[in-house]
């Protein structure tokens, strides 16, 4: 977004034009790789969660 916006307002259309459909590619590619994040953590803290949890239920007994 910073590249972006440093070529609103200062170039032709057709530039400005190029550089949103190039921010838009971008957030675009970084949606896709936050939710294979969101899946490969997910697996992770699910299992961290329940390792946690079961420990605690081993100390308290």
């Amino acid at each position: 977004m910073e590249q972006l916006g440093s070529v609103l307002g200062r170039y032709d259309g057709e530039s400005q034009r190029k550089a949103i459909e190039e921010g838009v590619s971008r957030l675009d590619r970084q949606i896709v790789q936050a939710g294979e994040d969101r899946r490969r953590l997910g697996r992770v803290y699910g299992a961290l969660g329940m390792t946690a949890g079961l420990f605690l239920a081993v100390l308290l007994i």
